[in-house]
């Protein structure tokens, strides 16, 4: 056939993309503009947290997949316009021996490229693929979990430590012998006996058992809990309002955590990973070894910088959910632990919550309630259930 425009030679095409365009000019400017936008989408990935820019980022990545390295892409397109008059195997289309001489040339000079877009666009789609598939909101939002809890070290394993010494120390605290407990009363005995007689029984029993209770609270001040509590005249206890809210910020981070096991992070990180690794093993090792264009190698670098910006940050989500889901001793890791207090016995409705953080979220709030809650139980029965029951 000879028939140059009916075959797919047509001279006169004003189509940007068509293989008389493509000259060494059009394609650097092309792969320029490629390098760049692979550049800066590569930038603001490493940038996600830091600028916590989840929504930016994600609007870089759909741009460079979808208008980039995707259908609407420069190689793509110059690929899927031209195919069909570039045989494989280097053969000549029929049409080429009516061409012009100045056609040939051109011709010649397009080939040389083309003989590389199959390879080239066929990496660039599966990196279109690749970068897609990042598990990008929970990774976002597992890392920032671990640098919002790890920012200006308010949350660390001495934390971790001194919650759990906490809970036991409540747990010795109540159930304290009674005959330490009333060596610790001295002066409300000593007013007992220096006004027995003195006063109307009705009073005394009231004075002694405001004795008693100064006595309970200046016991409970001996130990480190008190910081982290508050208590009145009468004895009633409560966390201290500082402490509540650390308590509720590591529950609501906690809590987010499980809900991204209950959501599948580790399966999806895991497939996101492996496509990762994959792409960077099997295309990107192969194009670099057999792909000879210079004028598109640059494009070969810079997807070699955006796989390892993608294949650090999938890594870090990785290493990060594994800490947590291996509850490690490390901040913040370490608030998933199982709190080791099973040894503390059961007294004033004293309870330590035996769910799997991981799989519940923890519960640090209710914790310090129920040790507050205790400490009030304790003291009523130390204040009132004790002492000279004879006043009563």
């Amino acid at each position: 056939m000879t028939d140059g425009t009916a075959a797919g030679y047509d001279g006169k095409s004003e189509d940007p993309y068509y293989w008389r365009f493509m000259n060494d000019k059009e394609i650097n400017k092309g792969v320029e503009e490629m390098v760049k936008e692979i550049h800066e989408t590569e930038d603001q990935l490493k940038k996600l947290v830091s600028d916590n820019a989840y929504e930016k980022t994600q609007t870089y990545i759909q741009h460079l997949s979808f208008m980039v390295l995707g259908a609407d892409g420069f190689i793509h397109k110059l690929y899927q316009r031209n195919k069909d008059m570039f045989p494989e195997k280097g053969g000549k289309p029929d049409w080429y021996a009516a061409m012009s001489a100045e056609d040939k040339y051109i011709y010649g000079e397009c080939e040389k490229h083309f003989a590389w877009l199959p390879m080239m666009d066929k990496a660039c789609m599966e990196a279109s693929h690749v970068i897609m598939h990042l598990n990008l909101l929970q990774g976002f939002r597992i890392l920032s979990i671990r640098e919002n809890l790890t920012d200006c070290d308010l949350f660390t394993h001495d934390d971790y430590k001194q919650i759990v010494e906490d809970a036991l120390e409540v747990g010795r605290i109540i159930t304290t012998d009674w005959d330490v407990m009333e060596r610790k009363a001295g002066n409300a005995e000593e007013f007992y006996r220096r006004n027995l007689g003195k006063m109307d029984r009705y009073k005394l029993n009231t004075r002694y058992r405001e004795e008693r209770t100064k006595a309970y609270i200046a016991f409970v001040s001996d130990h480190e809990i008190q910081k982290r509590m508050r208590v009145d005249s009468r004895g009633n206890y409560s966390p201290n309002p500082y402490n509540l809210t650390m308590m509720e910020i590591l529950d609501t981070y906690m809590g987010k955590v499980s809900e991204l096991y209950k959501a599948g992070i580790e399966d999806r990180t895991n497939k996101a990973l492996e496509e990762v690794i994959s792409y960077d093993v099997k295309t990107l090792t192969h194009l670099s070894k057999e792909m000879n264009d210079l004028a598109f190698y640059p494009v070969v670098a810079a997807l070699k910088a955006l796989i390892k910006a993608c294949k650090d940050f999938v890594q870090d989500v990785w290493n990060t959910f594994d800490g947590f889901k291996k509850a490690s001793d490390g901040s913040p890791y370490c608030f998933l632990q199982k709190l080791p207090v099973s040894s503390i016995k059961k007294a004033y409705s004293y309870s330590v919550s035996s769910r799997t953080p991981l799989e519940s979220g923890t519960e640090f709030q209710a914790l310090y309630s129920s040790m507050a809650g205790a400490l009030t139980a304790h003291c009523i029965d130390f204040v009132y259930n004790h002492g000279h029951q004879e006043l009563k």
